[in-house]
């Protein structure tokens, strides 16, 4: 009879213990989905922001073209505006040239 006790005290400790470490695993699981949850949020934020970055980045892009545009043709502004001064230089000189031909010498 003892034996049979002692059977059932074993038995009843290794139930404790299996219920003990069933909690415990129970316990790893419940923080394990948590940790799963809080790797999904950063992941999704990750995510957000890249694709945000890929907007600006777009966004940059086009304004780089814009002022690349821009300065093209502020350049070819800058180069007519050359030619005209050119030009209006040769002008006056060819009037400078033209009314020191009429100049008369007053002595």
């Amino acid at each position: 009879m003892s034996q049979v006790v002692d059977d059932i005290d074993l038995c009843n400790n290794q139930g404790q213990e299996t219920l003990s470490a069933s909690r415990q695993l129970d316990e790893s699981l419940q923080q394990i989905l948590r940790d799963m949850h809080t790797i999904q949020d950063n992941s999704q934020r990750i995510a957000a922001a890249i694709e945000e970055q890929g907007s600006v980045m777009n966004h940059v892009s086009e304004s780089i073209a814009e002022l690349n545009t821009i300065s093209e043709n502020n350049m070819r502004s800058a180069q007519q505006c050359l030619t005209e001064v050119d030009t209006v230089s040769r002008q006056a000189h060819a009037m400078d040239e033209a009314v020191a031909e009429f100049r008369t010498n007053r002595d």
